[in-house]
């Protein structure tokens, strides 16, 4: 007979028990773009679903729901582009359908800015299509299981915001 220990009160059985664990797990994705266009500001940054609407396109959400719990961004630039800076939201997926729907979070950086800055990278090395990248910024999504972009301070149009789920 074997004691085994279970939430902290004593068992005896003639079994030999397996202790499962559970380990809190977030995979990480591939880097996709969220936002195509780095010079288009919105007119109202307070009313993101609808500006998000409004961008015919240029901002996409993201959906982290089951896959990740932050998210990392950064820029995709050519060389001699300016860099904009960007806020984000979150969203519950059965609140974002239209115009109308309001309540999105403001997500901050994890330094608590509303406002994210992206700084030009580090190195001059370019990925398979030759553009650089801003060092990434990491931002919680609070539970969120949408998040979208919208560009704060315009940049170069040409200038694409990527993230990736962690």
């Amino acid at each position: 007979m074997s004691t085994l220990y279970n939430y902290g009160h004593r068992v005896s059985s003639n079994r030999t028990h397996q202790v499962m664990t559970t380990v809190p797990i977030s995979p990480t994705s591939d880097w996709v773009e969220i936002h195509t266009d780095g010079s288009s500001t919105p007119t109202d940054i307070n009313s993101p679903v609808a500006e998000i609407i409004a961008t015919s396109g240029a901002a996409k959400l993201l959906d982290v729901s089951n896959s990740g719990t932050s998210i990392l961004i950064r820029c995709q630039y050519a060389s001699g582009n300016s860099i904009p800076s960007l806020r984000v939201f979150g969203f519950d997926s059965t609140a974002y359908s239209s115009a109308a729907d309001t309540n999105p979070m403001n997500l901050a950086d994890v330094d608590g800015n509303l406002v994210v800055s992206l700084s030009s990278a580090a190195t001059d090395a370019k990925d398979e299509d030759g553009l650089l990248h801003t060092e990434s910024v990491q931002v919680d999504c609070k539970g969120c299981s949408m998040v979208g972009v919208l560009v704060s301070s315009a940049g170069t149009s040409t200038v694409k915001v990527q993230a990736k789920v962690l």
